[in-house]
């Protein structure tokens, strides 16, 4: 806005809301619902009642250009002077603001610019600026959110993509992998073992941590059957959707983590591209009739045929006619769970002394106690603690743990972003427009 005649200068440039309209003998900034930059002293003004205010730039008078900006991305305010960025001059703005002049001395007059001629000051430039640090931080949050959960090698190849370093160095990064990796395959023994190795002092720090993951194991040895034919099912749309949030628990898919071969779901727990006939579940090996060998599943029905060759319903009979046994009969592995059970109770007790009774603990540990209780769990109301899927929540947590004990966000800012969206279109359902009622966020993360 150029100044074209002023005196004394008792003007004022900024903006107002609609309640300000009600009083136009007082300048912008002097009375409510309004910001101004005051010509006379360069002092900015918000609803303070005189014309004082807060120092902030020079003074301006006939023949300066004064430009007044507003930040849409952060909601502030600036102004310039002649070309020159004077700052930011006001924050956390309200909505449906509109630009304002005040003057009070007679024979002051202005020239208006709204964008039908060029702008002293390069707004583009400014723009440009602004865009470029958006994409930057958008770059740091894919890069945090595939390093939080141990995609190493996606992260590696990103970063090298757009210039970026990684803050969490590659081999902390493939050790928190290995540990994701086995608790998603099932083998909680190896996993505690291999957290405890790997960072001392953690689990100790973390006991109702340590506990979720003992329960887990105490779930993961009953699981020495063949899944039956609907949870498989399950198992392959989980495959198929590589890469989508699950349940709300974050981005854990049963995928190839970037090391070694995807994990594959076998009799409730993994089996690795190797020579070895033993499914390695809980830290330790019971063979159970399965053959693993080259990573594949093979039961035989009494007839020597494989169920690669059977037809669906074949497999489906093979199946119903199948005979659930706790730990697929194994007597050995039956006491050594039974035993492990006693542990758990102590350790259960333990807590409840020194931490104080926690119910999820006791919901954990009676579930996972539960479970013994019925001929065929599968079935059972506590059945659904077999589910594979059910290892997402407790390898978050455990990652979560990871990474809040190396100072580093136990929550990467996508996932936030992504919370923060969802509360927000509640909200706006409730208080907003009606249209918001039927926003789902889902339909566009597909």
């Amino acid at each position: 806005m150029p100044v074209t005649n002023a005196f004394v200068s008792y003007m004022a440039i900024g903006l107002s809301t609609d309640e300000f309209a009600t009083n136009l003998n007082r300048l912008p900034g002097s009375d409510k619902h309004s910001y101004g930059y005051n010509a006379d002293s360069g002092n900015i003004c918000n609803s303070t009642g005189n014309h004082n205010g807060i120092p902030y730039g020079p003074s301006y008078t006939t023949g300066d250009v004064v430009g007044c900006g507003i930040n849409l991305v952060d909601n502030s305010c600036f102004y310039t002077k002649n070309g020159v960025h004077l700052g930011d001059a006001f924050k956390d703005l309200p909505s449906n603001l509109y630009p304002t002049v005040g003057l009070q001395t007679p024979g002051e007059s202005i020239e208006t610019n709204f964008g039908q001629f060029s702008f002293v000051f390069d707004i583009e430039d400014m723009m440009q600026e602004m865009s470029c640090r958006t994409f930057n931080d958008i770059r740091l949050i894919v890069t945090s959110y595939l390093v939080h959960h141990g995609y190493c090698a996606t992260a590696e190849s990103f970063a090298k993509s757009t210039n970026q370093s990684i803050a969490e160095g590659i081999a902390s990064i493939k050790n928190r992998q290995r540990i994701q990796k086995l608790v998603l395959n099932g083998q909680m023994g190896e996993a505690i073992e291999t957290t405890q190795r790997l960072y001392p002092g953690l689990l100790e720090n973390n006991p109702n941590l340590e506990f979720m993951l003992k329960c887990r194991q105490f779930v993961e040895m009953h699981e020495n059957t063949p899944l039956p034919p609907s949870t498989t099912s399950e198992m392959n749309a989980l495959n198929a959707s590589n890469g989508q949030l699950q349940n709300g628990s974050g981005p854990r898919t049963i995928m190839d983590m970037d090391i070694d071969a995807p994990p594959h779901y076998q009799n409730g727990s993994s089996s690795s591209n190797s020579s070895s006939t033993s499914n390695y579940t809980n830290g330790e090996s019971i063979t159970n009739g399965t053959d693993s060998t080259n990573g594949n599943a093979s039961l035989s029905n009494g007839s020597g045929l494989q169920e690669e060759d059977m037809d669906i319903e074949e497999k489906d009979e093979m199946h119903s006619q199948s005979t659930w046994q706790l730990c697929g009969g194994n007597n050995t592995a039956v006491e050594k769970m039974l035993e492990f059970g006693k542990e758990l109770q102590a350790m259960h007790e333990r807590l409840s002394k020194e931490c104080g009774k926690q119910e999820a603990n006791q919901k954990a540990l009676q579930d996972a106690f539960s479970l013994l209780a019925y001929s065929d769990p599968w079935k059972s109301p506590v059945g659904y603690q077999l589910n594979p899927l059910r290892r997402e929540p407790v390898c978050s947590s455990l990652n979560s743990a990871i990474l809040e004990s190396q100072s580093m966000s136990k929550t990467p800012p996508l996932e936030l972003a992504l919370r923060q969206v969802r509360q927000t279109v509640g909200l706006m359902s409730k208080v907003g427009p009606g249209t918001c009622a039927f926003t789902n966020l889902d339909d566009y993360l597909k």
